[in-house]
């Protein structure tokens, strides 16, 4: 692609392709098709930096967009190159999953612009077919803003917004090489920037570049589409979601049933995917619960956790008191550090009891919406409704929570959270 952005025509859709998505829209997706068809989802957008979108992005815009992403379907190229993965160990996708896949439908959205300036942006749907929405209504939206906030710049201002976010790409580069260069030599990362990612081309760009300049270093991205275009590896394996969603249809069941359901979830997914994707993400209701409802299995045979909030160094440290617990060396575990890192903060964190257990970083906005405009928002698309009961997330930070207060405070219970120290979502 050409280094200086180029506005982008107003009938020229932003999302062409039902695999510009997280790849794990992918394998949740055949996860819930075999282990729980039925289920219908409501997902919303939320916006935890409270900028009102509605006075940035023009409702028939955003709707266009929208519309047209109804339009697409899987095309038989991109059905063969899901068929075909193989990348961790075995075959992914059965026929069924991709016969389903390739007839998908985007089911409808509800849009309401509110009178105070934001919006009400919902998808909902069979769950399954609902969730595509997730990284694809997210990176629409983002980039709608990140152009409102260029539209008023002369052609010359833009050209240097964008050569300013590829200086700052540059100097990601090379700090991460003198980082090597000075004994930082295991360190590794991917790319997780789809969801906030400033504009498309923005993002094959980088990972372009990464893949060129960092060949040790980066291991792949979360966007399956970048991943099939540039031969990169398809990074991701589940969200919070799965346990948002299947939690709430149990709320109605005792204590312990909640708790079992939790448990369920770890153990079928593994039944479904094995070592291969087995990098656990325990923080949903609490990384203390999850990491017990993973048990000794989780411990011994599954590859490794996810961190996504709280603090990254606490985190380290209840990571290598489970895995010991348990018997087993944290050295040949992997945790993956997810939750709005910069590379300094990754390299304070990457030193923090170094050589004790395993480690690895995903970058998401700070990657792909790096630029001297205010266009890094913390927005997401989560799971509102299940079957009409309400889904809730705790999270190791406060500040993530989501969901009704009184649900809140069942599983706040229910999961024996520890609690933790609130702070405002970066990204």
């Amino acid at each position: 692609m050409s280094t200086i952005w180029t506005p982008r025509k107003p009938s020229e859709p932003i999302v062409t392709s039902l695999l510009d998505v997280d790849f794990y829209t992918f394998t949740m997706q055949a996860f819930i098709r075999y282990f729980h068809l039925g289920i219908r989802a409501t997902f919303g957008l939320l916006n935890r930096t409270k900028v009102p979108l509605g006075r940035h992005i023009r409702q028939g815009e955003l709707r266009e967009h929208l519309d047209y992403v109804r339009t697409l379907r899987v095309q038989r190229s991109e059905l063969h190159y899901l068929a075909g993965t193989y990348e961790y160990g075995r075959r992914m996708f059965d026929d069924d999953y991709i016969a389903w896949l390739g007839k998908l439908q985007l089911p409808e959205y509800n849009l309401v612009y509110l009178d105070d300036g934001h919006i009400r942006l919902e998808f909902e749907g069979d769950w399954e077919a609902a969730l595509h929405w997730e990284t694809i209504g997210l990176p629409i939206v983002t980039q709608l803003y990140f152009e409102n906030l260029l539209r008023g710049m002369t052609r010359l201002e833009r050209d240097a917004v964008i050569a300013e976010g590829i200086r700052r790409l540059h100097e990601k580069v090379e700090m991460i090489k003198r980082e090597v260069a000075g004994g930082r030599d295991k360190f590794t990362f991917a790319e997780f920037g789809t969801r906030r990612r400033a504009f498309r081309d923005w993002q094959y760009y980088v990972d372009e570049t990464l893949a060129e300049s960092l060949p040790q270093q980066y291991l792949g991205t979360s966007n399956t589409l970048n991943a099939m275009l540039l031969g990169h590896l398809p990074m991701g394996t589940n969200a919070h979601q799965l346990q948002m969603v299947l939690v709430a249809l149990a709320s109605l069941g005792s204590d312990e049933d909640v708790r079992e359901v939790s448990r369920r979830v770890y153990q079928d997914w593994w039944k479904m995917f094995g070592y291969g994707l087995s990098i656990a993400l325990p923080d949903t209701f609490g990384s203390k619960s999850g990491l017990e409802d993973l048990g000794e299995q989780g411990a011994r045979e599954w590859k490794g956790t996810r961190q996504d909030s709280g603090s990254p160094e606490r985190d380290t440290d209840r990571k290598i008191a489970w895995y010991e617990s348990h018997g087993v060396d944290p050295r040949g575990k992997l945790l993956l550090y997810s939750d709005g890192l910069d590379f300094p903060r990754a390299f304070q964190v990457d030193d923090y009891r170094r050589g004790e257990i395993g480690k690895s970083f995903a970058f998401g906005t700070n990657l792909t919406n790096d630029f001297p405009v205010p266009s890094a928002l913390s927005l997401v698309i989560k799971p509102l409704r299940a079957n009409g009961f309400g889904c809730v997330k705790i999270s190791d930070n406060p500040a993530k929570a989501q969901g009704d207060p009184a649900l809140i405070a069942r599983y706040k219970r229910v999961f024996a959270c520890e609690g933790g120290e609130r702070e405002e979502c970066r990204y």
